[in-house]
């Protein structure tokens, strides 16, 4: 039976859905290595221990498993962002999906295609409609309106995405009943208010994040600006827009960090601050002399000044620290 294939798809969905979080937690924690690599650079070792005298090398074994080692880490520093922004697209694709209506016409169309009766059976129809409505008993939080009627809501994100799977599978059974139709789309209406994702996270970090691309791209691109913009500057726009990926929020996400008195992204926001606020502490020291004549020393500014640009430029380093830790708990953790 049809309902049969998909409640075994939902128990299938649930044990590919673990794995995809683990593999999506496991990747998230291996582009880390990258920072990690900066303390142990090949090179830097080099240069630091060009005087010391000759050893004896190790076995080329040695030498080979490190180049194997160098080549995996080379490969998830390359696969492992690539890997994040390609899931937080689909993600962003498929919530998407959610606001656009089922319609009869589309899967009658469909089943044609498919080579498929034109209709679906009764019975069908009916197993749709069962396991819709079972759907609905997956929200664990009963609530109260205001005229003492009660209804289900999400207790958990995981019982957002639990029906949204079950949704789909039965979108890809393609109903053609306009009862089954009905309740499909009301699921998806109701999912769509929970789901949709706005940007929760900080703004400062990424205007930041781009005025340090640009200013780089001045210094080291006097001949060629948009040659440096597209080198040394895109260590830093590029983590800009993984960053804004990132910080997409579902709107039960939102909901639920409001209640718990929790801002987007206020503490990137609070260093971004902190180094402006460094930047602007300067003061101008007025010494007055007998004979009414006085002497402005301003070096504090100066001071003040190189302090603040070097606690933002390393804010600005951070950013792709925290696109990691913005991936794992709005795509994969949710917490």
């Amino acid at each position: 039976m049809e309902a049969d294939t998909i409640s075994k798809n939902g128990i299938s969905q649930k044990n590919h859905n673990k794995s995809w979080k683990i593999l999506s937690f496991v990747v998230g924690l291996l582009l880390f290595l990258p920072i990690v690599s900066l303390f142990a650079d090949a090179d830097s070792l080099a240069i630091a221990t060009r005087d010391l005298p000759d050893m004896p090398s190790s076995s080329d074994g040695l030498s080979f498993g490190r180049m194997i080692g160098e080549t995996i880490l080379l490969l998830f520093i390359l696969i492992g962002p690539l890997f994040m922004i390609g899931h937080m697209i689909y993600v962003l694709w498929d919530t998407n999906r959610l606001n656009e209506p089922a319609l009869v016409e589309s899967f009658v169309s469909g089943r044609e295609k498919k080579g498929m009766s034109r209709e679906a059976t009764s019975q069908e129809e009916d197993e749709y409609r069962q396991l819709l409505d079972e759907a609905w008993e997956t929200y664990s939080q009963i609530e109260t309106d205001e005229n003492g009627q009660e209804y289900r809501a999400p207790g958990k994100m995981k019982e957002l995405l639990n029906v949204h799977k079950i949704v789909k599978q039965v979108e890809k059974s393609m109903p053609t009943d306009e009862a089954t139709i009905e309740k499909i789309n009301e699921h998806k209406a109701y999912l769509y208010s929970y789901m949709q994702r706005s940007f929760f996270s900080s703004w400062k970090l990424i205007i930041l994040g781009v005025l340090v691309a640009i200013g780089m791209s001045f210094v080291n691109g006097t001949e060629n600006f948009w040659k440096s913009l597209f080198t040394i500057g895109a260590f830093f726009w590029v983590p800009c827009i993984v960053y804004w990926l990132s910080g997409n929020v579902t709107q039960y996400m939102i909901d639920k960090k409001a209640k718990r008195g929790g801002g987007g992204g206020w503490f990137v926001a609070a260093l971004v601050g902190i180094g402006l606020g460094v930047l602007a502490s300067g003061q101008t020291v007025r010494t007055r002399y007998t004979d009414g004549s006085y002497e402005d020393d301003n070096s504090s500014h100066w001071i003040a000044l190189m302090l603040g640009a070097i606690i933002l430029f390393i804010v600005a380093c951070t950013i792709y620290i925290w696109s990691i830790v913005n991936y794992l708990r709005n795509y994969v953790l949710y917490v």
